[in-house]
């Protein structure tokens, strides 16, 4: 049009906006071995959203179980088992620092000391008859009757409700570490029976627990037998409620324990809640501190926890105290065992605990906002993750927030 020797001046516009990525339900940052994983009959579904491992492993991802579902799932290194997962996996995708490296984790306060097993001993005399054992109880719970939610000291725990939870295994281990379970810790030292006609230990630290419930306490067994819990049932008005504080563990077998609003710490032992028994809050976050604090959720039991909305928490759910000094051989593990189920709105950050669902355990999410920060993401027998992400229904701000990317428009 304008000759050979001619110019012509051409421009074109094109327009761009900024949009946010898909979310990230879970995150495994363990930059070796399996990071996220499914076993057995095991199944994850995380809908509307991203499942990522760091790991730079050949099993960085493994689908053994049943089939996986998200919005995408994106492995560092090697995926195993990719045609059971939908859509199927990517490879060699770029790890993902720590979302959450510069967010502060408040700090537990004090809490009160759990005996040692020297001092458990010295208080209660195997060779003589329970006395010490009443005196030492008796005591305690003058003081607070919360500490028995906090010390291995079974004496008086149906006086005081449904809902008693003890830590049995972190104050009796040194003592019973060398005896036999049926020993002379848990009889009189005369020759009478240990066990009641009740199946319960009747004398000494044991009493009024089946053996299975003390093998479970010791860590001999990940859980009880059912017929010990099958006449249980759920209960649905609280029988406890807690308020904000520093625990040294909690150990919830009955009843409905409510959390009011607020920052929960389990420091050095870990939170369990087993048989049928209910933990639930709304507006709290519990803090997990120290190598031997860890969540377990088994049985038949079940959890369910909804983030503040707003504070220095706000969106946090179940969060890790990262400045805890841990062995990096060995990690905690926190798990949904047996038939255990959690119903969590918000962020479970746990980034040096390896977070596993085994067992029937669920995490199931009614509500539409859950995204799991851990070392390893692992799901075996039959258990099962479910999101459904749809932040728009609930008030909890999300904890992570996606990629924010620019898309050309025209």
């Amino acid at each position: 049009v304008a000759g050979r020797s001619g110019n012509v001046s051409i421009r074109r516009t094109a327009r761009a906006e900024a949009v946010w990525g898909f979310p990230l339900c879970a995150l495994s940052l363990s930059t070796s071995g399996t990071g996220v994983g499914t076993d057995d009959y095991a199944a994850f579904e995380a809908n509307n959203c991203i499942v990522w491992s760091n790991s730079n492993s050949l099993t960085s991802m493994s689908f053994r179980g049943a089939t996986s579902t998200a919005r995408s799932f994106c492995a560092a290194g090697k995926v195993i088992g990719k045609h059971r997962a939908t859509p199927s996996p990517e490879e060699h995708c770029d790890q993902i620092p720590d979302p959450l490296a510069n967010w502060s984790t408040p700090t537990p306060g004090s809490c009160i000391s759990l005996p040692t097993g020297d001092e458990i001993a010295e208080l209660y005399n195997p060779a003589s008859d329970v006395a010490h054992f009443n005196v030492l109880s008796d005591t305690l719970i003058d003081i607070d009757p919360t500490i028995v939610l906090q010390l291995g000291l079974v004496k008086t725990a149906l006086e005081l409700g449904d809902a008693i939870p003890v830590n049995l295994a972190k104050s009796l281990a040194t003592v019973l570490q060398q005896a036999e379970i049926s020993g002379a810790l848990v009889s009189t030292g005369n020759g009478s029976n240990e066990i009641g006609a009740d199946g319960l230990y009747v004398r000494g630290v044991a009493r009024g627990l089946t053996p299975s419930e003390l093998a479970y306490r010791l860590g001999i067994i990940d859980e009880v037998e059912k017929a010990l819990y099958a006449d249980e049932v759920y209960v649905d008005a609280p029988t406890l409620t807690l308020t904000p504080n520093t625990y040294c563990g909690l150990d919830i077998f009955a009843g409905h324990v409510k959390l009011e609003p607020g920052v929960y710490f389990i420091k050095d032992a870990p939170l369990t809640v087993r048989r049928r028994a209910t933990l639930s809050g709304e507006g709290v976050t519990i803090v997990m501190s120290g190598q031997d604090a860890s969540f377990n959720i088994i049985d038949e039991a079940r959890l369910t926890l909804s983030a503040p909305e707003s504070g220095d928490t706000a969106g946090f759910a179940l969060v890790e105290d990262k400045k805890a000094i841990m062995d990096g051989d060995d990690l905690p593990q926190s798990r949904l065992a047996g038939n255990g189920i959690v119903s969590a709105i918000g962020t479970i950050y746990l980034p040096r605990h390896d977070f596993e669902i085994t067992g029937n355990g669920s995490g199931q999410q009614a509500s539409p906002l859950l995204q799991v920060v851990a070392n390893t993401v692992k799901l075996s027998e039959n258990g099962q993750l479910k999101i459904d992400f749809d932040p728009t229904q609930t008030q909890v701000p999300v904890g992570i927030k996606p990629a924010r990317t620019a898309r050309l428009v025209n």
